[in-house]
């Protein structure tokens, strides 16, 4: 671990606290269930390492950055999220292989564009390019892109930075897009990533990621998104001065609603695209929101103190009614909910996950039992806390039989409330 001094997009050293959240397990650090019959909470402290999750913001760009930064391979090497179980997901990457192929690696690649994606997970975006793109992904967990292979999706086990890019313009040549969707956040070094998209670019290539804004985070208060794996957390502004430094501009961005608000930021050499009007958008949004103001962060703060404090009192409540209450979703942001919280066995009996890799095994902190959906008819309950509340819709029809039979849902952000 590290002491985070200089801002990783302008260089700035102005950092400014915004948010502490105290002393936490990384959020996917999830533990083996002790033998049937035994408490959770026989699991010892010391299986857990902990570390400070605080964040700074960067006077001169703007950008959120955690106070410390955690060694990769004790959170990437072996990874328990998989992109191809929510039909979200699948749906959200399939409309986006669609747009990058039709716009930047259709006919003009001539069939035979190299399209690179780096965090390429289990290969769901990859998978649905258009037939004929050649494609590779890049992904360092071992266990996730072993499942991408499988698939049929050329993957690497590696970490993107220069020295693999050289190795992968060495082997497939050059790309034509280059993607990375929620792992920019990831990165600690971003000025070696800058190097590496640069090399591994063709002279006109795009680069496209996605990135959860801060301008929604700050607006929906969704501070469970903040957890060790994510170092930053960014507005355009911030974005435009890191990419800059390196040569490489912003020529259209999109806003979406995948996990909770995020940003589609397409980036280019200078001057090898012509810039739209949505950059000069957002970036107006992000003024006229008073992103960049320290009271407006100052005000983000008070209201995760009273979420903070607001939803153990709210299911204390439920509880006291007689309800049976339990958590849907063992998401990484519902980890850092349950954590921050201060939610655990006493407060929740189980937390259902549609994803195998977690079911049968402990929460990080919290030290709940991850089930699969079947626990809802073996061990019932009355109310759904919702850690996975940027799926709502998905969970939504997903259980439709069990909410007309009198199940609730509690949504904890941006204020907790039961849903009528």
């Amino acid at each position: 671990m590290k002491n985070t001094t200089r801002c990783r997009c302008c260089t700035g050293t102005r950092l400014e606290p915004v948010v502490d959240l105290g002393v936490v397990p990384l959020a996917n650090a999830f533990l083996a269930a002790p033998a049937a019959g035994t408490s959770t909470q026989k699991v010892r402290d010391d299986d857990e390492a902990r570390f400070p999750l605080a964040v700074l913001r960067c006077h001169d760009c703007g950008l959120l950055t955690l106070s410390v930064v955690v060694d990769p391979k004790l959170m990437f090497s072996d990874y328990p999220y998989v992109s191809g179980t929510s039909p979200t997901m699948v749906e959200h990457f399939g409309a986006y292989a669609k747009d990058i192929g039709e716009r930047f690696a259709g006919s003009a690649g001539g069939g035979e564009a190299l399209v690179v994606e780096i965090g390429s997970n289990d290969g769901t975006l990859l998978k649905q390019l258009p037939a004929g793109t050649r494609r590779l992904g890049i992904e360092p967990a071992a266990n996730i892109a072993e499942l991408a292979r499988t698939a049929g999706v050329p993957t690497t086990t590696a970490f993107f930075n220069a020295a693999s890019a050289a190795s992968i313009v060495s082997e497939y040549g050059k790309a034509k897009v280059l993607i990375g969707n929620n792992v920019i956040a990831h990165i600690d070094d971003l000025d070696d990533l800058a190097v590496a998209v640069t090399n591994l670019l063709d002279d006109d290539g795009v680069f496209v990621f996605e990135v959860p804004h801060a301008l929604t985070m700050q607006e929906k208060v969704e501070f469970d998104t903040i957890y060790h794996e994510h170092l930053s957390y960014f507005s355009l502004r911030a974005v435009t001065a890191w990419l800059r430094r390196h040569g490489l501009e912003v020529f259209d961005v999109k806003q979406v609603s995948v996990h909770g608000g995020s940003i589609r930021v397409h980036a280019a050499r200078a001057g090898k695209q012509q810039r739209n009007a949505s950059v000069d958008d957002v970036v107006a949004a992000e003024t006229a929101a008073g992103l960049d103001s320290g009271s407006g962060w100052k005000q983000f703060a008070a209201r995760v103190a009273a979420i903070r404090t607001g939803l153990p009192r709210l299911l204390d409540q439920l509880r006291a009614d007689g309800a049976r209450v339990a958590a849907y979703g063992a998401a990484a942001k519902g980890n850092t909910l349950l954590c921050t919280c201060g939610l655990d066995g006493r407060d929740l009996r189980y937390v259902v996950d549609k994803n195998p890799l977690k079911q049968g095994l402990l929460t990080p902190g919290s030290r709940l039992r991850v089930v699969s959906l079947e626990a809802l008819q073996k061990e019932p309950v009355d109310v759904l806390l919702v850690l996975a509340w940027n799926f709502l819709p998905e969970i939504q029809q997903q259980l439709a039989r069990w909410r007309s039979g009198g199940g609730r849902f509690v949504v904890p952000l941006p204020q907790p409330q039961i849903l009528p």
